[in-house]
């Protein structure tokens, strides 16, 4: 394959991209066949397998790459290690799908190709993390925010999956609890 930074292949794996977003918004991954995707970007077949195994694997990298700017968007990261609170009551408050160009990747008959997501999200918002600076990127400091953030998507599953109501309403007792958790993980940045 010819190097990423060639303008031919960025253009080539845009329109690949762009036809594939427009497809997957009318039906279901597994219902996308490579002779359509390709007759929508304008190429042949085979320029499609000079870029991309298969579809599946042009899933994994437009999800990937729709995390990691949805995780840009917002500005909470940085509060981590000064401000708890505003880190945890962020993460809660953010909308995930606010991109409806984008919204069919995360459907559930579509996300099960992609068993990895969860670690996708927490890995993009520990990167966001780490791009603030105000934390080493270290082994120990993964483990620690791998620990907190894990959590909190765990919890925030559990929270979007519960029938009760359409607002996703965290308690204060589970906000204290994190923010606590916070303050235990990372105690060389709180210490008085």
């Amino acid at each position: 394959m010819e190097k990423q930074t060639d303008l031919r292949v960025i253009k080539t794996r845009r329109g690949i991209k762009q036809a594939f977003l427009s497809l997957i918004n009318k039906k279901e991954l597994s219902r996308i066949t490579i002779i359509e995707l390709a007759k929508q970007a304008e190429i042949n077949k085979g320029t499609f397998y000079l870029h991309y195994e298969d579809i599946y694997a042009l899933y994994r990298e437009t999800l990937a790459e729709t995390i990691s700017e949805r995780v840009k968007n917002y500005s909470y990261y940085g509060k981590l290690l000064v401000e708890p609170e505003v880190f945890v009551r962020g993460f809660f408050t953010i909308s995930y799908s606010n991109d409806e160009a984008n919204e069919a990747l995360f459907y559930p008959e579509n996300l099960r190709y992609e068993e990895n997501y969860l670690t996708l999200m927490i890995a993009a918002i520990i990167d966001a993390i780490y791009q603030t600076k105000t934390i080493a990127v270290e082994e120990f400091n993964t483990m620690r925010l791998e620990f907190i953030v894990g959590g909190m998507f765990m919890h925030l599953i559990q929270k979007i999956a519960a029938p009760v109501s359409e607002e996703l309403v965290v308690s204060e007792e589970t906000i204290t609890y994190l923010v606590n958790q916070i303050y235990a993980s990372f105690p060389e940045f709180f210490r008085s």
